[in-house]
């Protein structure tokens, strides 16, 4: 036997060798790009082909075609302007008919209508408390003709019922028809600030109100929540990405502002002219289209609408 076999064979292994375990650290999350001042109001980068909101030719249009089928939608507004007129007339106003032209005007128009007609009418220490009684029937007004628009929408025809949805929604339409007349309030103290800012706020402040409240009477009606939730429906609402509903209030307000300063005519008098009268009625009718407008859109976003997640302390 060899040398080499007669070794002793030890048993002892050395241990293997393994490598030192790797530490991975948590992925960290890409913090989330900063909005910018305006992307509230303009909406975020979603196009408006893939957003639930329907664009603005097709809220127009169902709008119009509404009004026109329905006589209810015409006739309301016409018994309006008609009231508005004897009334004046009663207090001795006289003076340009385009406070006519905007008395059913969609929030801001409506509202600043009867706050001038007021102010031209009583003075500034009476306007104060003409207006309550004006608020009360303006939200009146509002809430029967989206009863009848939510209405019409839903059962191509409109009826009583209508007209009692829109009464138990009463309460809610006219907190928002107060905090529309705030927003008026500070829109003519914004003239303090300046030719630059104050412009600036007179052009932006109007659309910002009827673009966080365009939608209230239609959730009141629809919904009827409490008041807290259904100013929340209406602003998560109006931010629905890609339905640039900013944009199309703004719309609103330069066309009918725009469409009111061609009214014939020079004074309110006694009797106004044929030409008066017609011109006012079809700036009634783009007025209840337009509103119908958003009654449309706030029906088809309605199920979408869903309050955002709250943000994560950092």
């Amino acid at each position: 036997m060899s040398n080499k076999r007669k070794r002793k064979r030890s048993g002892y292994r050395p241990p293997a060798r393994t490598s030192a375990p790797v530490v991975r650290k948590p992925a960290t999350k890409q913090p989330e790009p900063r909005q910018g001042l305006l992307s509230g109001l303009f909406g975020s980068a979603t196009p408006s082909s893939l957003s639930v909101m329907p664009k603005f030719r097709t809220s127009i249009g169902r709008g119009v075609l509404l009004v026109g089928s329905t006589p209810a939608l015409v006739l309301v507004p016409f018994v309006w302007t008609l009231a508005t007129w004897l009334a004046l007339q009663a207090f001795g106003f006289i003076g340009s008919p385009l406070l006519l032209a905007q008395s059913v005007g969609v929030g801001p128009l409506g509202v600043q209508s009867d706050y001038t007609a007021s102010i031209i009418a009583f003075g500034q220490p009476a306007s104060f408390y003409v207006m309550l009684p004006m608020l009360l029937l303006r939200g009146l007004l509002t809430a029967v003709l989206a009863g009848l628009i939510v209405e019409g929408i839903e059962r191509g025809s409109v009826s009583m019922d209508g007209v009692r949805r829109g009464l138990r929604a009463y309460p809610l339409v006219l907190s928002s028809t107060v905090l529309t007349l705030l927003a008026i309030v500070t829109l003519l103290n914004a003239s303090l600030l300046g030719p630059g800012l104050g412009t600036l706020l007179q052009v932006i402040l109007p659309a910002v109100a009827l673009w966080v409240l365009g939608f209230v009477p239609f959730v009141a009606v629809d919904e009827r929540p409490p008041l807290a939730q259904t100013l929340m429906r209406s602003y998560y609402g109006a931010r629905t990405p890609g339905g640039r509903q900013f944009l199309f209030s703004l719309l609103y307000l330069l066309l009918l502002t725009i469409l009111a300063a061609f009214t014939p005519g020079t004074e309110i008098g006694a009797n106004p002219s044929f030409g008066t009268w017609a011109f006012i009625l079809a700036v009634d009718y783009v007025h209840v289209a337009f509103f119908a407008a958003y009654g449309y859109r706030w029906l088809v976003i309605a199920p979408a609408v869903t309050a955002p997640p709250p943000r994560r302390p950092r």
